[in-house]
């Protein structure tokens, strides 16, 4: 019984790890980009974005994007995409550079939020 729970508080020790790290790399991508030069897309549900948002992004929720809606969507700049926790804005990433847009998996709302603003 010890094993398994070294081996679980060890998985979670990689996982919280992983997510500082990952974090870390978004910040330090974002430090690099000028604030003219990018497109916060957030691609939670409109509900999601109703309650809380990066100022200035564009809501467009993931199910509605790879369906083909990326009405607003600027090319010519690469586009920061967030959601809740990460899932989606990583499928999202997927897809829009499959479509030829530059992205940054931005990770979540709060996370976009502390790095955009400092």
């Amino acid at each position: 019984m010890n094993e398994q729970l070294i081996l679980v508080i060890g998985l979670l020790a990689l996982f919280f790890l992983y997510k500082r790290f990952k974090a870390n790399k978004v910040k330090a991508q974002l430090a690099t980009l000028d604030s003219k030069d990018i497109q916060l897309l957030d691609v939670r549900s409109e509900a999601e974005f109703s309650g809380f948002n990066a100022p200035g992004s564009l809501n467009i929720p993931v199910h509605s994007l790879v369906a083909g809606n990326t009405k607003g969507l600027d090319k010519s700049k690469t586009l920061v995409v967030y959601c809740a926790s990460g899932m989606r804005s990583g499928s999202a990433c997927v897809w829009l550079k499959k479509q030829g847009y530059k992205v940054i998996n931005a990770g979540t709302v709060a996370s976009v939020v502390q790095h955009i603003n400092h």
